[in-house]
């Protein structure tokens, strides 16, 4: 393998092929990487606060493919084919109504309440979404991961 430099692009040459980054996974590293920048100086509480604040805004405005950095790596798939199921799903709201941290433990639990509705009935609906979180350590980087999907929405 070597790198290719021309005009704005760089490629990486891999057996004669050609490789570019998606913009998708650039995004995806570019957060990883400022979130642990921003995560290094504060405590396990203070990240796992921070995180869990970013995980439910994702949810509340609907940016799901976000959520997926917050997830362990094999609900991921399990995110992207409930949200394909839920695709006319809306978020109206997300309200936080319990979180529950000890200090010093690797386990955290936040309950939230989502309202939601489907774009073919716009009939408000309400569900619970109880979110099961873990601090793991990651290619290095120790960070809190979700480990319960949404729930899914009828």
């Amino acid at each position: 393998m070597k790198w290719l430099s021309g005009g704005s692009k760089s490629m990486l040459l891999n057996n004669g092929r050609i490789s570019v980054p998606t913009p998708g996974f650039l995004i995806a590293l570019a957060f990883l990487i400022l979130l642990a920048a921003c995560t290094a100086g504060m405590s396990v509480r203070q990240q796992f606060a921070v995180q869990y604040v970013d995980y439910n805004n994702y949810l509340r405005w609907g940016e799901f493919d976000k959520m997926k950095v917050f997830m362990t790596g094999e609900l991921q798939q399990d995110l992207a084919d409930r949200i394909k199921k839920g695709s006319d799903i809306k978020i109206s709201d997300v309200r936080e109504l319990k979180v529950q941290y000890e200090e010093g433990s690797n386990d955290a639990e936040v309950e939230v309440e989502i309202e939601y509705y489907r774009q073919s009935s716009g009939r408000v609906k309400k569900a619970i979404y109880l979110q099961k979180w873990i601090y793991i350590e990651e290619n290095g980087v120790k960070a809190w991961r979700v480990r319960s999907l949404p729930p899914g929405f009828d």
